[in-house]
This record gives C-alpha cells, structure tokens and sequence, in this order.
C-alpha cells in the first residue's frame, strides 16, 4: 500500500479512524494531494472535506487532483484575522511560511529563495461560513509556522474532532498538550504531534 505521511502518521490515523469509511477532514497547509498528505489515506477510504494551500502550485496541483470528488480547495492562508497580509512562498516546495523567521532560517542555511507577495488570510470560522463542511473529525495543520499553527489549533471547534496532527517544534509541545488537556499523544516525530481523544 502506498504511504502518504511523512512518517508513521497515517498508521494511526488509519488504526484509530478504522471503523469509519467516510468522515471530514480539514486539511490546513496541504501541499500535495499525495506527498505529505496526513488526509489522502482516509479520502482513499471515502472521507471528503477541506484542503487549504496558499502557495499557488501547490494549490493548482490539489485543485486538479480533487476536482469533482466533494473536497473544497481553498487558495488562502489561515490567520488570526481575516485580512490581505504578507506571505513567503518558496515555488512549491512545501515551504512556504508567513513566518520571517522560518524564511531567515531556509534562506541563510540552505539557500532556499522566497518571494515576498500578499495573500488572502482568513480565521477559520470566517472560511468555515464559506464551506459546505461545517463539523470534522480529523484535523491536519501543516502551516511552516509553528505559533500560527497553534493559533489556529485554539480556533478548531474540537467537539466533533476525534483526531489532530499538528506540525510543531518540540520546545511548543508542552503548550499544545496543556491547551488539549485530556487527549492523548499518540505519536510524535520532529515534524508532527498526533493526538486522539
């Protein structure tokens, strides 16, 4: 069976969602329909829901991809405010950030080039208005940005989210377990921590 995560995350993703053949993810930084995907093993299965890509190739490969299968695919960010703001992107090369510092680091260690444009940012509940999705049961934020990414974590309405992947530095980590007291982590790896309820 062809794997999609980066690393071990759809095994559990897959363990824990395995009595449910259809359900709705939100998808926050998708990239690729296939490469790093942490949902396109449950849209195999017949899930269906949300792909958010600011980065325009990217967001062109997804469209194309998911194009009459139910999943919408949004060409934004995900921000604390609804708003045109500054965005890094890096050609499609899955780092693409909002984040100066992650752009100082690629830039000066590995030579990566960004361009400075501006980007449609939305707070979750102002693109949730615009979704036939309203409720989900997994949840994957991949945003190259790890204070945002814990911004929208806090955003996400987790009554009906039985699973979240988040990307997230190990020294952010005991704040995220603390803001989701009483779930549970069930894998971990320097790119992503994986929760359950």
């Amino acid at each position: 069976m062809k794997r999609f995560s980066q690393g071990e995350e759809e095994d559990y993703i897959l363990e824990y969602f395995r009595d449910n053949q259809d359900g709705n993810f939100l998808d926050i930084g998708s990239y690729n329909p296939e490469i790093f995907s942490n949902v396109r093993a449950l849209f195999e299965k017949g899930w269906t829901g949300i792909c958010v890509e600011p980065s325009d190739d990217p967001f062109n490969v997804l469209k194309e991809a998911y194009k009459g299968t139910g999943v919408e695919v949004y060409n934004c960010a995900i921000g604390t405010e609804t708003k045109i703001d500054e965005f890094f992107d890096s050609g499609g090369d899955a780092l693409s950030s909002t984040d100066k510092d992650h752009v100082k680091k690629w830039t000066d260690d590995y030579d990566v080039t960004f361009t400075t444009t501006t980007k449609q940012f939305y707070t979750l509940e102002d693109l949730i208005a615009q979704s036939v999705y309203k409720s989900f049961n997994f949840v994957s934020i991949d945003v190259e940005n790890d204070r945002l990414g814990i911004d929208i974590l806090k955003q996400v309405q987790l009554y009906s989210v039985g699973m979240v992947c988040l990307e997230c530095s190990y020294d952010l980590r005991s704040e995220v377990k603390e803001y989701m007291e009483g779930w549970k982590e069930v894998y971990s790896n320097a790119e992503n921590i994986l929760l359950c309820r």
